[in-house]
């Protein structure tokens, strides 16, 4: 009998030095960090009614660090968009201010296309003057935007990448005469 103690008493030591409460390994999920994924102008001042115009191009297939394998997007996650957010600031004497007229909140999709990129090219009319910043989701750092997979089902994998963008450092901030 008091084999059969040491038994139990062993396999659940076992099974709970086993357990795991990183949500990660919970969840699929998988991290990867790329440069450069998302274009921003090179301009920094505009004038009323200029066209802020930014791009967001992702290959399907990227090469990560560390990994002799390329990371297939779509046949990782079998999703065929990627989803990003980006709202505006306005200054407002020394303090940033959240602004709306240029659009709440938005919620931005790149969609794979026939050629294997993720794309989403977006227009937004500046209709006021003054000082702004435009900011994204950020990613694994405060300079960096983040892109997820949009997923239809949990049981594919789910990817967060982190990327960087010309002319963003915590924002891209510009300038509407």
């Amino acid at each position: 009998m008091k084999i059969l103690k040491y038994i139990a008493v062993l396999f659940i030591s076992i099974f709970i030095s086993n357990c795991d409460s990183q949500d990660d390994d919970f969840v699929n999920i998988k991290y990867i960090e790329v440069q450069n994924l998302v274009n921003l102008p090179t301009n920094l001042v505009f004038n009323t009614g200029d066209d802020l115009n930014f791009f967001v191009v992702v290959p399907n297939v990227l090469t990560e660090p560390g990994f002799t394998t390329p990371l297939n997007i779509n046949e990782t996650t079998m999703s065929n968009v990627l989803e990003f957010s980006y709202y505006f600031e306005k200054k407002n004497g020394s303090e940033w201010e959240y602004f709306t007229a240029f659009g709440p909140v938005t919620s931005k999709e790149a969609v794979l296309n026939l050629s294997g990129v993720y794309v989403n090219n977006t227009s937004i009319q500046l209709s006021q003057p003054g000082q702004y910043r435009l900011m994204f989701n950020a990613g694994t750092t405060a300079n960096s935007i983040s892109l997820i997979s949009k997923q239809e089902s949990t049981k594919y994998t789910q990817i967060q990448i982190s990327t960087t963008a010309n002319n963003y450092n915590t924002g891209y901030y510009f300038t509407v005469n």
